[in-house]
């Protein structure tokens, strides 16, 4: 591996350098690099993994010291995942300056992390800012390795607070606070992004405009980067120097702005880097330095990752980086370009910010496909008209900022026209990100990632030869891109397996962490048992089966993992009878049915036991419930409807989420049945029971999971356990979607994978 990097390393200085560079020499930069990067690594992590606080983090010990708050807090709404029930997180860096545990006390000054989710500590905690000290009692985890924590501390009890802030930043949040006020009158979206624009502060910028800003490329217009810092340094140049102030008090005061407005916005990676940048910048302008900025860019890489190493494994860092080197790079030969193909009646402002929005995120195209990030071509259109928006809105917002804290009327009416500027923004993004038809279904995974560093790559050494090519070569080479992104549209599947399998009778869909099953009743018509936590999962399973009829849709309990792909299942569909669980809990998954079902003048009917139905042939019995058992285990899962199906010979035993009281129950009052097939409860939870599994003895047991989740599912012993009863298990986290099929009075079992 070493050895292919230093040849590829070679050719390409060799290609790229007049200054050849001997094999010895670049070994030895290599090496040094290594060694250097890997010794500051060390130093830096080597305190998180063997300090005091590392060590109580393995016990999940109770400790208590003094801290210091070392990030804003930031709040924020999550969903729990099974009953989407929204409660309110609050998450905050500290630095643990000393800790008692166990009767002994340490001096530590280590980095931890703190999730608070009761409201009273929220209430009190998230008016904490940087600099603040305080005693806590509480218990600390072990944090992921990788991550640049020494653990996670969860309070027990109410901080007490024993020393202020700095003065520079318990005035940054004074400033940071009369932005927001100033705002307090402005349109919503005004509200959440003046501050993002001027401060990189979107605490307040609803959910649904974040995701319109992310799918229309405009994110880094509210995370605070080179293009802030960049037109900071020129307004404070442009002052001073109109003022006539001297040469070196123009750099000085230049450098304190810069240092202010970091301050202001807290040191963020991004902020960090473009800081540097900055200053690099500045140095080079004031010794009139004409070399290549790619130096330049160098330094503040190696300065920032031995300043934090865990850069080095920040996407945030690398898009920053990426972008600032694509500018630098390919901004003039772009601009070249465009200037000769595009009319001269065209302004020049807009072949500009056309120039720095192609080169950035042509250079940002691989990480963002390795983040899984759509890639639409949207964003062009969006840059060009956001980017000269997105200046003023700064220079106001900041100015508002300033001056709220003085005059409250000043600073609103000066907010006022960055809310409108910023309000001109939000409509880009919904317009631009409402554009589905410009999204380049791009492969995802680590083959997307190469796929997209080869485009890149090829993009290159296109642009640096294009002007040597004759005409026939470029139009070959037109004709070769045309024909590669025709085929992204197109998307021509390359699976060879047939699918769906002649003869199925049951599919279990991977629909991720959650349940889905289909029953075949006849062509293009089936009885589907759950549909999944995702409406595209369970429809793209649907549509592959060619299902078009539902006669029955049954939904076995009402965790989210069984009823959120409901619109999914139900999307231009036929759809007969909806049947539920008689357990309405947990409520807000119950209601969020009822308003689906409703949109779609619906109703629902309870089920339990002993109902039966029959569809052209097929039989469906429920099994369960007889009763609602409340208090031993979860209530929901309980209250699962189980089914037994008869189907083309095939016996199948739905069991929804059951959990050991019901299985004992089921398998002591009903007589034994040999299931051909079970679907087993709860995802291959550890909850089982043994007389459950005996009492099925069925042939093949199915599990339907979701790969790497949190729950630990399938466990281990569940698998054992099925597979000492004579059950063949099928997973499909590993295989996809399993589909059972019976072909001459055998049963067999297809794989999608």
């Amino acid at each position: 591996m070493c050895a292919a990097f230093l040849v590829v390393s070679r050719t390409f200085i060799r290609r790229f350098s007049r200054n050849q560079i001997e094999t010895k020499t670049l070994l030895s930069m290599i090496l040094l690099g290594v060694l250097l990067g890997t010794s500051v690594t060390v130093l830096r992590i080597l305190p998180l993994v063997t300090g005091p606080i590392a060590q109580a983090s393995q016990t999940n010990s109770v400790v208590s010291g003094i801290a210091t708050v070392t990030s804003d807090p930031i709040k924020t709404h999550s969903k729990e995942t099974l009953d989407w029930n929204d409660r309110q997180l609050l998450r905050i860096a500290l630095r643990i300056d000393s800790m008692t545990a166990k009767g002994k006390t340490f001096a530590t000054g280590s980095p931890v992390l703190s999730f608070i989710t009761d409201p009273e500590l929220i209430a009190i905690t998230g008016k904490y800012i940087p600099g603040q000290r305080f005693r806590f009692s509480g218990k600390l985890s072990a944090a992921p390795i990788g991550k640049p924590f020494a653990g996670y501390l969860k309070l027990l009890e109410a901080p007490v607070l024993i020393e202020s802030a700095p003065r520079y930043q318990t005035m940054a949040s004074v400033l940071r606070a009369g932005l927001h006020e100033s705002l307090r009158s402005s349109p919503d979206s005004a509200k959440g992004l003046v501050p993002g624009l001027a401060l990189g502060d979107s605490s307040a910028l609803s959910a649904e405009l974040a995701d319109q800003m992310k799918a229309a490329g405009l994110t880094h217009l509210i995370a605070v980067s080179g293009t802030n810092v960049t037109l900071l340094i020129v307004i404070v140049l442009a002052v001073l120097r109109q003022c006539r102030v001297s040469r070196n008090w123009q750099y000085l005061v230049t450098v304190m702005a810069l240092f202010s407005f970091v301050v202001l916005v807290r040191p963020q990676p991004s902020v960090l880097r473009a800081a540097v940048m900055g200053l690099v910048a500045l140095a080079a302008t004031y010794s009139k330095s004409n070399k290549s900025p790619v130096p330049a860019l160098s330094v503040a890489v190696i300065v920032l990752v031995a300043m934090d190493p865990w850069m080095a494994v920040s996407y945030g860092f690398a898009l920053s980086v990426a972008a600032t080197a694509g500018l630098i790079l390919w901004v003039n030969r772009i601009q070249s370009y465009l200037d000769r193909k595009i009319p001269k009646r065209v302004p020049l402002w807009v072949i500009q910010t056309l120039t720095v929005t192609i080169a950035a995120q042509f250079s940002v195209f691989p990480i963002l496909v390795a983040l899984g990030s759509p890639i639409s071509l949207s964003s062009i259109p969006a840059n060009v008209l956001a980017v000269p928006l997105a200046g003023p809105a700064m220079v106001l917002g900041l100015i508002s900022a300033l001056v709220t804290p003085i005059s409250q009327t000043l600073g609103t009416a000066i907010a006022w026209p960055a809310g409108c500027f910023a309000e001109l923004i939000a409509i880009v993004a919904r317009f631009c990100s409402a554009i589905d038809w410009l999204i380049i279904p791009w492969p995802t995974g680590m083959f997307g990632f190469v796929l997209a560093l080869l485009a890149v790559s090829g993009g290159v050494q296109l642009g640096l030869v294009w002007r040597r090519l004759s005409s026939v070569e470029q139009s070959q080479a037109i004709s070769l891109m045309l024909s590669a992104l025709l085929l992204l549209w197109l998307n021509p599947s390359f699976d060879l397996k047939q699918w769906p399998i002649p003869n199925w009778v049951m599919v279990s869909c991977d629909v991720g962490q959650g349940d889905a099953t289909v029953i075949r009743v006849g062509p293009n018509e089936a009885v589907v048992v759950d549909v999944g936590g995702y409406p595209k999962a369970i429809d793209k399973c649907l549509s592959d089966l060619h299902i078009k009829r539902i006669p029955v849709l049954l939904l076995t309990h009402f965790h989210a993992d069984h009823i959120g792909g409901l619109e999914g299942a139900l999307h231009n569909r036929q759809v007969g009878q909806i049947r539920v669980s008689p357990l309405s809990d947990p409520p807000s998954t119950t209601k969020f049915v009822n308003e689906v079902l409703t949109r779609m003048n619906k109703k629902s009917t309870v089920m339990t036991y002993p109902e039966r139905f029959v569809i052209n042939g097929v039989s469906f019995t429920c099994i369960w419930p007889s009763e609602v058992i409340l208090g031993q285990g979860s209530d929901a899962n309980n209250a699962s409807v189980a089914l037994a199906v008869q189907a083309e010979g095939v016996s199948i035993l739905l069991t929804g989420d059951i959990e050991p009281p019901v299985q004992d129950k089921i398998s002591k009052e009903l007589p034994a049945i040999d299931f051909d097939v079970i679907k087993v409860s709860h995802h291959g939870s550890r909850y089982q029971s043994s007389e459950f599994a005996n009492w099925a003895n069925a042939e093949i047991a199915v599990i339907s999971v979701g790969k790497d989740n949190d729950y630990g599912h399938p466990a281990p012993e569940t698998i054992s356990l099925y597979e000492l009863t004579g059950s063949r298990v099928f997973r499909t986290d590993l295989m996809g979607d399993l589909a059972i099929i019976a072909e001459n009075s055998k049963i067999r079992v297809a794989t999608r994978r």
